[in-house]
């Protein structure tokens, strides 16, 4: 069994693969399913039941819960509780503006440089030169660019052995609290005129070369947070990118994943909307080779709690970023280097 320990002070988090531990728990002939529950629920036979369960224990295998439970689950009726976590969605979030990014004390590890014009702060692995599968990761920030969060994110990453590079797109130009305020309404004209899309796209084509040319990558994965989110979203049509991860992501399309070329993972905070009918149900993604393998699980924190606004003195945020991390090592570990 596969123990990581991501954050600091936080408790030991268990992860294994999770298709591996979704494939064991659909198939496995496991014990009651209401039995599990019922250790941890007092109202298991309620239409909609909280589990307050740090982890539940299946075999030997552990996965955090603190979801809401659908009856049916509870009494035993269905096996695929957890697979159904993993296939859900996400969207925009209303408390974008309300919320400013925390004080982060965390000192960056890695190391900034200038490609092509852009710094790009970067996490790499000691060991990265002598790996025989070399593996990097793109990361686009939220929009207040380079706060000490997402390096830290970063530097975590590169702990697990992917060559992380973190743009910044914004150019030092980030949006602050204060923009919030006094000109919040003018957030999206902001971002069209500093940061489209397309030139955000630019951007990143000297930082891949870059990781094929010096460092001899051969595999890349994209990660975005919230309005990066939707920036990773128009990288999964690139084929230079195996899979792509959209954490709490805002201002999603339909058309953003019509020419998807790579599996998907969706982690939405609880205040995206929920997109599972809006993209993952629909046949623009079901009818991909790699529809098995889009990932989806919500999370019961504000929007931009793995980013900027994340408070990472605080348990319950400390935790569910620890989450996400294992998310993401475990869907680039599965998807980088396969084509679909």
């Amino acid at each position: 069994m596969m123990v990581r320990k991501y954050l600091y002070n936080t408790t030991t988090f268990v992860t294994p693969c999770l298709s591996s531990f979704t494939k064991n728990y659909v198939n496995a002939n496991v014990k009651n399913v209401k039995g599990i529950f019922n250790k941890s629920c007092k109202r298991v036979r309620t239409r909609c039941t909280k589990v307050n369960a740090k982890k539940i224990e299946i075999g030997s295998r552990f996965v955090i819960a603190n979801h809401k439970v659908p009856n049916e689950y509870i009494n035993g009726s269905k096996k695929n509780f957890f697979s159904s976590i993993l296939t859900k969605k996400m969207s925009i979030a209303s408390s974008c503006a309300s919320l400013p990014p925390v004080q982060s004390d965390y000192a960056p590890k890695g190391k900034t440089t200038n490609v092509n014009g852009l710094d790009v702060y970067w996490a790499i692995p000691d060991s990265f030169a002598e790996a025989k599968t070399k593996n990097a990761v793109i990361i686009c920030y939220d929009i207040f660019g380079f706060h000490e969060n997402v390096k830290q994110f970063c530097d975590i990453l590169g702990s697990q052995g992917f060559l992380v590079a973190l743009p910044d797109y914004l150019q030092g130009n980030y949006w602050t609290t204060e923009k919030f305020k006094n000109e919040g309404h003018q957030l999206g004209k902001w971002l069209g005129e500093n940061a489209p899309p397309e030139k955000v796209l630019q951007f990143t084509t000297p930082v891949v070369k870059q990781l094929r040319e010096e460092h001899k990558v051969q595999n890349i994965g994209y990660i975005g947070f919230c309005w990066g989110g939707m920036i990773a979203a128009k990288h999964c049509k690139d084929p230079a990118f195996d899979a792509c991860i959209l954490i709490h992501p805002g201002m999603l399309t339909t058309e953003d994943f019509k020419d998807s070329q790579c599996p998907i993972a969706f982690l939405p905070s609880k205040d995206e909307p929920d997109l599972e009918s809006q993209f993952v149900k629909d046949p623009v993604l079901t009818s991909k080779p790699f529809a098995s393998k889009i990932v989806h699980r919500r999370f019961d924190l504000h929007h931009g709690f793995a980013g900027a606004r994340g408070n990472f003195k605080d348990s319950a945020n400390v935790e569910a970023v620890n989450e996400v991390i294992s998310i993401c090592v475990n869907f680039l570990n599965e998807n980088l280097g396969v084509i679909y």
